[in-house]
């Protein structure tokens, strides 16, 4: 699969900061595991949905998804990692991306639990999965070339013809792969999307629409400053007795009343001339 539309920027511009450390960790890991198997427990780090669920090693539904079975498994996640990560966390941020990933990966094992409750399941696919249901949701006219297809294909039909491959082979049951597993991570993410634009929606409708109680408090403000403004206005006679005061016997003669409602009928003046 190929991205097709990255502007400008050459290949070395795509990485960003976690699609980078993503990139290194998956890829020296799987050189440590490939060279230290027969010495270092790595079945411990990967998900067994016995050993995480009944004997407490809660941290393989994360471990997991940094180690993968052979070569052509960790190449095709970090292929797919490498095309479209970088997209997703230049708008998301590195912060919230990261969190994202691991979050469709820990959905991704939920699901492969309970799919697989006596099996083994290792790689980044169900996190992956979660990084091109964003690309979908934040790019989804954009288009991607598929190797076994020779037209382009908007992101947003790419991710469905995906799953619905997925789920197809789910059925089926076919080979060893966690297809399940796959369509956990895209479940999470399309969650994800769902829960916080509809709650970017409401806090957008609340913003614009202040509650009762901000209605009340405004209205009350609203009539407690005209009648203030009313009291204060002046009739034509009033200004007159003030105006000769103060030719009399100047500014400081004022009653603090009397400076307030001289006020406002200045500022009155002045918003009737404009």
């Amino acid at each position: 699969m190929n991205n097709a539309i990255r502007g400008e920027s050459g290949i070395g511009s795509w990485l960003t900061p976690v699609v980078r450390r993503l990139l290194w960790v998956n890829a020296i890991l799987y050189l440590l595991k490939f060279l230290t198997t027969r010495w270092v427990p790595w079945n411990l780090l990967a998900l067994a949905p016995a050993q995480a669920l009944e004997g407490g090693m809660v941290w393989q539904f994360f471990t997991y998804m940094y180690l993968h079975f052979d070569v052509m498994h960790v190449l095709f996640n970090l292929f797919g990692l490498f095309m479209f990560g970088p997209d997703v966390e230049q708008v998301m941020g590195s912060r919230k991306f990261f969190t994202y990933y691991t979050l469709c990966g820990f959905g991704a094992a939920l699901l492969a639990c309970i799919a697989y409750p006596n099996g083994i399941i290792l790689g980044s696919s169900g996190a992956l999965y979660g990084v091109l249901v964003a690309f979908a949701v934040l790019f989804p006219y954009r288009p991607v070339y598929l190797w076994f297809f020779p037209v382009p294909v908007q992101a947003r039909w790419f991710i469905v013809i995906f799953g619905l491959i997925d789920l197809i082979y789910s059925i089926e049951g076919a080979g060893n792969v966690a297809h399940v597993a796959h369509l956990g991570g895209l479940a999470t993410g399309l969650v994800f999307f769902w829960v916080t634009r509809k709650l970017a929606f409401n806090q957008r409708r609340e913003s614009a629409r202040p509650n009762a109680v901000v209605r009340w408090v405004s209205s009350v403000r609203q009539k407690y400053e005209r009648r203030k403004s009313e009291k204060l206005r002046l009739s034509a006679a009033e200004l007159d007795t003030l105006l000769d005061k103060i030719a009399r016997s100047g500014m400081n003669s004022l009653t603090r009343t009397e400076r307030e409602r001289l006020k406002a009928a200045s500022a009155d003046l002045r918003k009737s001339r404009e």
